[in-house]
């Protein structure tokens, strides 16, 4: 049991490190990509919210401190699918990726009062790539641009529950990742020597974070999480015979403190509403002038219509419905203005084996940017999926 659970956590470390994300947006020089935030599948499709999640089957990886009302050993296992139709520089182009979501285990030391967790999840993603041909003299040049790597985010809680309408959390972090910037000047001519430009970054450093949650009465539910300041560690590879290699360029230094805050309302028995709020000011990233960092923020509102349990007759009382908008701040300052992303969220929540385990599955569809204020736009499709299960089949848990 061990060694399978051993060999599973490093196949999808492998995936967190690994994946890519494909937005024009997350290509600044000297920045650390395309922000990925996810509090839950169940809450992307509720608006991108989560923050409060007082959920026995699922698990969330901000606002920890909710973990509490887990009652048997769960894990969690998420994967995203992107899609993005650019226009960029008078340039459409249309990508796609296929990444790991992140993962989460939370293991009950004490009923209702006790939790040990672990999760590692994605925390930014950089993946852009282009050719543009120029002119020189008579003749052309290509020049090739690729700004790509990743940084991930593994997490160690201990939660702990005082009263059963407080909950709360302390955590350790370990962010890790690298990214890389490459440019390649490819000349026709025998006059001009082609010659490639690459330098990498290799970030790592522990961090600590807090989270809480309060339930204020039956149907107000309060929750929010503080990430403080990492210290990172940050190692430089230039190769190149362009610039002097002994330069020591800008990078990413470290990640800014990170708060939420969220709010739950009972409606009903079976309907829920949710607001959510995160911010970070990415400015205090790098020393670097070149990544053009800017405040990032999300703000979030769903709702959620509950499945009826076992014995619900209705096709639409099986399983979970939800629905929500987004507007987020990307953190990032192009052309001298900020960019914002408008979004869409639909989300079903299927359960099986007796309600135990649930797969969650979040459609977000909308677009960033702006071609008059930016200079670029994208239009994008997002698919969260992940699957919850526990440790015991068969096993009706409370909602």
């Amino acid at each position: 049991m061990r060694n399978n659970l051993l060999t599973t956590l490093l196949f999808l470390l492998v995936l967190a490190f690994s994946a890519v994300a494909g937005s024009v947006f997350s290509s600044s020089p000297q920045g650390f990509g395309l922000k990925s935030y996810l509090v839950s599948v169940r809450g992307m499709g509720m608006g991108g919210t989560g923050l409060v999640n007082p959920d026995t089957v699922s698990l969330s990886f901000y606002t920890v401190s909710q973990w509490r009302f887990i009652k048997i050993t769960r894990g969690m296992v998420g994967f995203q699918y992107n899609r993005q139709a650019s226009e960029y520089q008078n340039i459409d182009f249309t990508t796609a990726t296929g990444t790991f979501g992140g993962m989460a285990l939370a293991i009950p030391m004490k009923r209702h009062q006790w939790v040990l967790g672990i999760s590692l999840q994605p925390y930014s993603r950089a993946d852009f790539r282009y050719v543009l041909t120029k002119p020189l003299g008579e003749t052309t040049f290509n020049q090739s641009v690729l700004v790509d790597g990743n940084l991930s985010k593994a997490q160690l809680a201990l939660i702990y529950s005082p009263h059963p309408r407080l909950g709360l959390s302390a955590s350790a972090f370990y962010y890790f990742g690298n990214f890389r910037e490459e440019f390649r000047f490819m000349f026709q001519d025998l006059e001009h020597n082609s010659d490639t430009y690459q330098i990498e970054y290799e970030v790592y450093g522990p961090g600590l974070g807090l989270s809480a949650d309060y339930r204020l009465s039956h149907q107000f539910h309060f929750a929010g999480y503080v990430d403080f300041k990492p210290s990172l560690n940050n190692r430089q590879v230039i190769n190149t015979t362009v610039l002097d290699t002994s330069l020591d360029l800008p990078g990413l230094e470290s990640v800014p403190l990170q708060f939420g805050l969220g709010v739950q309302v009972l409606l009903s028995p079976q309907w829920r509403a949710a607001l959510d709020f995160s911010h970070q000011d990415l400015k205090k990233t790098t020393v670097s002038a070149k990544a053009n960092l800017d405040r990032w923020y999300h703000l979030g509102f769903g709702v959620e219509h509950l499945n009826g349990g076992r014995r619900a007759k209705k096709f639409l009382n099986k399983f979970d419905s939800r629905a929500g908008f987004s507007v987020s701040r990307l953190g990032y300052r192009f052309d001298n203005d900020p960019v914002y992303e408008y979004g869409f969220h639909l989300g079903l929540g299927i359960p099986f084996f007796a309600h135990i385990n649930r797969l969650d599955l979040a459609f977000v569809g909308g677009w960033r940017g702006d071609k008059s204020a930016n200079k670029a736009r994208e239009t994008f499709l997002r698919i969260d999926v992940s699957v919850s299960v526990g440790e015991r089949w068969f096993r009706r848990l409370d909602r």
